[in-house]
């Protein structure tokens, strides 16, 4: 996620676990923008334009 927040102007990155959420805002401290939100990526709330890239990575 780090990489492609290098390249995008805006990136929202979802998860169920709270742990993981915690452990990405450590590892993208530095990425503005970069957005993180606790929860279902299938039940989020957000505008249809903004699926518009999917990934699932378990790189630390």
């Amino acid at each position: 996620m780090r990489k492609l927040a290098e390249r995008a102007k805006h990136v929202t990155g979802i998860d169920k676990s709270p742990e993981m959420i915690a452990r990405a805002h450590e590892l993208a401290a530095d990425h503005q923008e970069l957005t993180l939100i606790e929860g279902d990526f299938l039940a989020a709330d957000l505008p249809s334009a903004a699926r518009s890239f999917a990934a699932r990575s378990l790189e630390a």
